[in-house]
């Protein structure tokens, strides 16, 4: 039976696998859970439950390359202009380091994701470009970009 192992540890020196057999499906709410992690990159499993709205907030990953794919589900992205863009089963978004996006759950099922991102070099982590943005509704995310003990305010992190 597979495993997903959270707060994976970095491994630099061998080959590592993961696997997404058990990802968990909820009735509500979202996980977030890093199966795999090297020098530079990281795997996350993110599950969002029917109805949830996925990153509404408007933001971006200044020193990082990402990409989603769907596994399951269906999401609905959208670019800082307001453009909309759907993702399905067995589809992937690319959204190189700067790109302001949101997401949302948009299908009635379980969006099961699998999120990989190169940190291009080290940073804070996560921008918010929605001044309304509510932090805690982003939290999630946010803490796994940033350094324990640094908080977010007016769309840059503070020490």
């Amino acid at each position: 039976m597979a495993t997903i192992i959270a707060n994976a540890q970095p491994v630099t020196d061998r080959a590592s696998t993961f696997s997404v057999r058990d990802a968990p499906l909820l009735s509500e709410g979202q996980t977030m859970t890093l199966l795999a992690q090297a020098t530079d990159l990281k795997i996350h499993l993110k599950v969002h439950a029917p109805g949830w709205n996925g990153e509404l907030v408007q933001h971006h990953h200044p020193h990082e390359d990402h990409m989603f794919f769907v596994l399951a589900g269906e999401a609905t992205f959208q670019d800082e202009r307001g453009k909309q863009t759907r993702v399905g089963p067995m589809e992937g978004i690319m959204l190189p380091k700067g790109v302001i996006y949101s997401f949302e759950n948009s299908g009635t099922e379980n969006l099961v994701i699998l999120r990989a991102g190169l940190v291009i070099r080290p940073s804070s982590g996560v921008v918010l470009t929605d001044k309304s943005a509510d932090r805690a509704a982003m939290r999630h995310v946010i803490d796994h970009f940033v350094a324990s003990g640094t908080t977010f305010a007016e769309g840059r992190p503070e020490k």
